[in-house]
């Protein structure tokens, strides 16, 4: 009973996370369309989008996985 809470516990503060950085990509995302702009930033720019869509498929990946 006690690895179950334990389990939960972790998914919770995963997902807390996962919460915080999706907000934290949402005040960021006009790096991504000055990224699409201006070559110098077209690195950032796609580390921008790998990171969103790394934390778009979390949460249903980790769904899929309990």
């Amino acid at each position: 009973m006690l690895l179950a809470a334990f389990i939960f516990f972790t998914i919770a503060i995963l997902l807390v996370i996962r919460f915080v950085t999706l907000i934290f990509l949402m005040a960021t995302s006009p790096i991504y369309v000055v990224g699409m702009l201006l070559p110098q930033m077209e690195g950032q720019a796609k580390k921008w989008l790998s990171q969103l869509i790394n934390q778009c498929l979390f949460a249903p990946a980790l769904m899929i996985g309990l």
